[in-house]
């Protein structure tokens, strides 16, 4: 099931998606990269394996439930 707060963060991001992702920080080398970003956080250890398959798993049941 999926996490209420990630529901509201997610209509957050919809409604106002520019300005979440300036929020986020992201170095410019990666903006058009998001491959790459994965990849230095997981090399830094700030985002492991099982975090990444639950995030790719919590966005494919999130593209079900709008459809997308």
């Amino acid at each position: 099931m999926i996490n209420p707060r990630m529901l509201m963060q997610m209509k957050q991001f919809l409604s106002n998606p520019q300005q979440m992702i300036q929020q986020m920080n992201i170095p410019d080398e990666f903006k058009n990269n998001p491959s790459g970003l994965i990849q230095k956080l997981m090399d830094e250890g700030k985002l492991s394996q099982d975090q990444y398959n639950q995030a790719v798993s919590d966005a494919n049941m999130i593209r079900k439930i709008f459809k997308m």
